[in-house]
């Protein structure tokens, strides 16, 4: 009975050591693979940051481009439309000097006016 007691404290005794073992290897494997999953997600980290950084920049140029070629296209309609209205208004200050001189104040319903009477423009 003795004998057997000592087997099996004997026996139990090199079952915890190697449970400790396992257990001492599992939390060093644990430890290493937790150290390089934070590299691997501090890396990837670093490649978004760099990936946003480049789609920032690439953003702000876009809207610059655009800001500068909406401001030419406007400039460029004032242009136009000014120039329209400065037409507009030469031709009706002018319209009866117009249909004068190509005989078509008839056609319209217009009087012909006579050359001496005429406005400067």
């Amino acid at each position: 009975m003795i004998m057997e007691l000592t087997a099996s404290t004997s026996r139990l005794c090199n079952e915890i050591d190697g449970l400790r073992q396992t257990r001492r290897s599992f939390l060093e494997n644990l430890a290493k693979e937790t150290r390089e999953m934070k590299m691997g997600v501090a890396a990837m980290r670093a490649q978004f940051s760099f990936a946003l950084a480049q789609r920032s920049a690439k953003t702000k140029g876009n809207l610059t481009d655009f800001a500068s070629d909406l401001k030419h296209r406007m400039t460029t309609l004032r242009q136009d439309i000014r120039a329209d209205l400065t037409g507009a208004r030469r031709a009706w200050d002018g319209r009866a000097v117009a249909f004068e001189t190509h005989r078509q104040a008839e056609a319209f319903g217009m009087p012909e006016r006579k050359k001496g009477k005429q406005k400067s423009a």
